[in-house]
């Protein structure tokens, strides 16, 4: 398995913008589920309800 990589930061691109918190954490969450092959160890999405996760889950 190969632990390093190399991000491509010159085609960064914003996913959503939200100025209300609990929506924006809500975006971050859903955003997360979608993700195939994701870095991110999906800790913060914890809260997310397990319905939700089915809808927004990419299978």
């Amino acid at each position: 398995m190969d632990l390093f990589y190399e991000f491509d930061w010159d085609n960064v691109h914003i996913l959503d913008k939200e100025q209300i918190l609990y929506k924006r954490l809500l975006s971050e969450m859903i955003h997360i589920k979608k993700q195939k092959l994701g870095l991110n160890l999906q800790n913060d999405t914890f809260s997310l309800d397990l319905l939700h996760i089915d809808l927004f889950s990419e299978t």
